[in-house]
């Protein structure tokens, strides 16, 4: 599921971002994201029948919120919801708030048998970055919503309950876009402290040891894991160095005892050392 979503992102921000969207883009991106996902692979990239209407249902409770639409409906509705989404000439929406009612028109329909939300969310997305808006790609969204899911659900259902007025399930997730973009500040804030912590260690190293970045770089990989190995060849092409600096470098760390190399075939893979551990 993880890699579909990400195949999917990947395809709608490379081949889709900058055109509309026809019924048989959507039943193509269906396909990607429910890839290996579904129990029949048949229901992937088409309506559900008439005979699979699905209820929403509070998996503690059993308390059904919501009961999907008939497909005859649907099939009209999905013809409007072309429309709206490739709409670009009637009063103004801001993106976000569009993106949001794409998300919910999607979900509220419930056009397939199975992958509803993640359609819902890949085509919030599409809308996003089809109005340059790619930063949405790094917000983590997603993770602040499943904090609470239950309050997810509920947006819907009060949306739904109030003669469809979207208000609440557009308020509740410029609440949690907001709530995803401060998270994302601290996390940026957390890789800066890192990036300078880092660029301190690796002067320390340098200036006492007499190492290069692509040594000290070396050193550190090989001691995240016990079983990381390197080749020269390896090493070689992720520096950009020609074959006799990359042997210069493995040489030195070699004669220091920081490192071991042990032949298998035609390769000999590097390790770390117990010494070479200390002073990473």
């Amino acid at each position: 599921m993880i890699l579909n979503n990400y195949e999917a992102i990947m395809k709608i921000e490379s081949e889709y971002s900058n055109q509309k969207l026809t019924l048989g883009d959507i039943f193509d991106l269906h396909k990607v994201i429910t890839k290996y996902t579904l129990d029949d692979e048949s229901e992937a990239g088409r309506f559900r029948k008439k005979d699979e209407e699905i209820n929403v249902v509070e998996n503690s409770t059993g308390i059904v919120y919501y009961k999907t639409p008939d497909i005859s409906f649907v099939e009209k509705e999905m013809d409007k919801f072309i429309e709206f989404i490739n709409d670009e000439d009637g009063s103004f929406i801001h993106p976000v708030i569009k993106a949001i009612m794409i998300h919910f028109w999607i979900a509220h329909l419930h056009p397939f048998v199975d992958g509803n939300g993640r359609m819902a969310r890949l085509l919030f997305y599409w809308y996003l970055f089809k109005h340059e808006l790619k930063i949405f790609a790094y917000l983590p969204i997603s993770l602040v919503i499943k904090e609470n899911q239950k309050d997810y659900s509920m947006a819907y259902v009060y949306s739904e309950q109030d003669d469809e007025d979207l208000t609440y399930f557009i308020d509740y997730n410029i609440r949690k876009i907001k709530q995803a973009i401060k998270d994302f500040e601290i996390y940026l804030e957390k890789l800066k402290k890192e990036a300078k912590n880092q660029e301190r260690k690796m002067k320390e190293l340098e200036i006492e040891y007499k190492l290069n970045y692509r040594q000290i770089e070396l050193l550190e990989y090989l001691s995240k894991n016990e079983i990381n190995k390197m080749t020269l060849k390896v090493y070689v092409e992720n520096n950009k160095i020609s074959k006799a600096t990359g042997l210069k470098d493995l040489k030195t760390l070699k004669e220091n005892g920081w490192i071991l190399g042990e032949k298998s075939g035609r390769n000999i893979y590097y390790f770390i050392t117990p010494e070479g551990n200390k002073i990473i």
